[in-house]
């Protein structure tokens, strides 16, 4: 594997692990998407920092990129929480009915 390819699986390592723990804690889909994106990118962005020693020079081009990769990897990931919280909601609404 080359550099390049090793950085994007831990970006993506990362960024799956924030989704699954910004899912599992916060209820609200769409904050916890943006919060699993944004941590996602601090994370990596500190790990490049303490790996190469400085910022990269295209540090902002990096954010954009990681971000928006960022976001829908966190999208993908908190669908399945999305059905599993709206599926129990529909089945206590529809018990409290009866």
């Amino acid at each position: 594997m080359t550099e390049g390819q090793v950085g994007i699986v831990i970006f993506f390592s990362i960024a799956i692990g924030a989704s699954l723990l910004c899912h599992s804690l916060i209820r609200r889909y769409l904050i916890a998407t943006l919060v699993a994106s944004a941590l996602a990118v601090c994370v990596f962005q500190a790990a490049v920092y303490l790996k190469n020693g400085y910022l990269d020079p295209f540090f902002f081009v990096v954010i954009g990129t990681t971000g928006a990769a960022g976001l829908a990897t966190s999208a993908i990931v908190g669908a399945p929480f999305l059905y599993v919280r709206r599926m129990r909601a529909s089945r206590r609404a529809e018990l409290s009915k009866n």
